[in-house]
C-alpha cells in the first residue's frame, strides 16, 4: 500500500503521525521505550510499518538508539529521525515525537487539501462522461426512429 501513488504518501503521514502521536503520550506518561514501541507498534494499520516498529523495538532492547534504527529501516522520514536524535541526546525524545506528530499533523492537512483539489476535477469529468453517455443511450434510439419514420 505504501508504495501506490498518492495514497502511499497519506498513508505513510497517516500512519507516523499516530506512531509519533502515541508513542510521545505514552514516554510522557513514564512508559519505558520499549513497552511504549509495542504499544504504538500495534495500533497501526499497516503490517510494514507495524513489523518495522517491532523491529525497533528488539534494536532498542538490545542498546541501540531509536534514531539510529530508525535511520537503517529507511521507512522513516528524515524530519523525524533528526528529532529522535535531538530527542535521545538531550533527555526530551518525548517533546520531539510530539512535534513530529505536529508536524505531521500539518502536512497531512495540507496533502489531504492537495489531494482533493486534485481529485475534484477528475471526478467531474467522470460524471461529465457518465452524463454523456447516458444523453447518447437516449438519443440514439430517438433518432434512428426518426431516419426510419422519414425514409
Amino acid at each position: 500500500m505504501l508504495r501506490i501513488p498518492l495514497i502511499g504518501k497519506l498513508i505513510l503521514l497517516i500512519e507516523m503521525e499516530r506512531f509519533s502521536n502515541i508513542l510521545s503520550t505514552m514516554l510522557k506518561s513514564g512508559i519505558p521505550l520499549p513497552s511504549a514501541l509495542v504499544a504504538s507498534g500495534n495500533v497501526t494499520g499497516n503490517t510494514v510499518i507495524r513489523d518495522s516498529i517491532h523491529k525497533i523495538r528488539s534494536a532498542v532492547i538490545e542498546g541501540s538508539e531509536l534514531a539510529k534504527i530508525m535511520r537503517q529501516e529507511g521507512l522513516y522520514p528524515k524530519n523525524m529521525i533528526q528529532l529522535a536524535h535531538v530527542g535521545e541526546k538531550t533527555g526530551t525524545l518525548d517533546d520531539m515525537l510530539e512535534k513530529c506528530a505536529l508536524f505531521f499533523q500539518k502536512e497531512l492537512d495540507l496533502y489531504t487539501k492537495s489531494l482533493s483539489s486534485l481529485v475534484e476535477p477528475l471526478i467531474i469529468l467522470i460524471l461529465g462522461v457518465f452524463v454523456g453517455l447516458i444523453a447518447i443511450s437516449v438519443l440514439l434510439p430517438i433518432f434512428e426512429m426518426n431516419a426510419v419514420i422519414g425514409r
